[in-house]
């Protein structure tokens, strides 16, 4: 499997169908998938899983697994989703974190390894973070990745706020460093 990135505590790397075991949990998980529609069943996480796969081939920004680098501990998922905003489709960054992975700054970590390959490699001019109103933690996660709120939009049924960053927004803030992204 293609490593995507290093960070100091974390690897992200390309699915395969075997993460269904470690990762399919969190895609099952009623908490983790609150903000994304709920849980999947398992037929549902797999063929989630088999078309992140299918956009590897492609060249299609997709979702990658997060391991804890020393360890090799699955810590969840993160990456990009096609996303249509009221200002377009946009590339929407997101991640869902195992709930005893979380509060330890690896949604952080990870966004801004999935920024640098989202900007450098695949060459995004943008990306976007859709966060439902009174997330507090993931709103605090956008501006760590420089992210700045847009507008409300109605997401699901649900009020959301559309974050924004664009890659000139954090080329002159050390975003793109060559030891992280492979």
């Amino acid at each position: 499997m293609k490593v995507i990135a290093r960070t100091p505590r974390l690897l992200l790397r390309e699915l395969s169908e075997e993460d269904l075991g470690s990762l399919g949990g969190t895609l099952m998980d009623a908490e983790a998938m609150a903000a994304l529609g709920g849980a999947m069943d398992r037929e549902q996480a797999l063929t989630w899983l088999r078309r992140q796969i299918g956009r590897y081939r492609t060249g299609e920004p997709a979702c990658w697994a997060v391991e804890e680098r020393e360890t090799g501990t699955p810590a969840g998922l993160a990456g990009f989703a096609r996303m249509p905003t009221p200002l377009g489709e946009l590339h929407e960054l997101g991640y869902i974190l195992r709930a005893d992975r979380r509060g330890r700054g690896y949604a952080s970590e990870a966004g801004r390894a999935c920024l640098e390959y989202g900007f450098g490699t695949l060459g995004l001019p943008r990306a976007c973070a859709v966060i439902r109103v009174g997330n507090a933690a993931s709103e605090r996660v956008a501006r760590r990745l420089g992210m700045r709120y847009v507008r409300e939009m109605e997401f699901r049924g649900a009020p959301h706020g559309l974050w924004l960053v664009s890659r000139e927004d954090l080329s002159g803030r050390g975003c793109f460093s060559r030891e992280t992204v492979l």
